[in-house]
């Protein structure tokens, strides 16, 4: 009978290996039930986990002072420090970077073969290149 075969298969293992997660998480659950309802109460339910070094409430009071102290002088650095930079970088580009010198060394322009547009020797978005190309080529059509 195939309805008996079914029943008097052996449990799968992993059905076993489940059984002490349960078991966990009901104790969890307990545990945690227990605490709420003694905190509830006003009892307490062990001893307390202090993450804070044990300190009492001064001493905790103290020290969160002194890390807000240490980040209020950590931002004003830090927007000084930002302004500094803001300045002179303004500074450095009041001027006009045009009028510098330029040296034709000879590693600066090497072209092995021309470029594939109408202005063979300009980059493609060096404007002002561009620019005298097209003045060059107008000229030598009219004249």
């Amino acid at each position: 009978d195939m309805a008996a075969s079914c029943s008097q298969r052996p449990r799968p293992a992993r059905r076993q290996a489940v059984r002490p997660l349960q078991e966990a998480a009901m104790s969890l659950l307990v545990r945690t039930v227990a605490a709420t309802a003694a905190r509830a109460s006003g009892r307490s339910v062990g001893a307390a986990r202090s993450f804070s070094g044990a300190h009492s409430p001064e001493q905790a009071l103290a020290e969160l002072n002194r890390w807000e102290r240490f980040s209020w002088i950590a931002i004003g650095g830090a927007m000084l420090f930002t302004g500094y930079i803001g300045y002179v970088e303004y500074q450095h580009m009041k001027h006009p970077h045009e009028d510098h010198e330029k040296i034709p060394y000879s590693h600066m322009k090497i072209r092995n073969k021309p470029y594939p547009w109408s202005c063979p020797d300009c980059n493609l978005f060096n404007l002002k290149c561009w620019r005298e190309c097209r003045e060059a080529q107008k000229a030598a059509r009219a004249g």
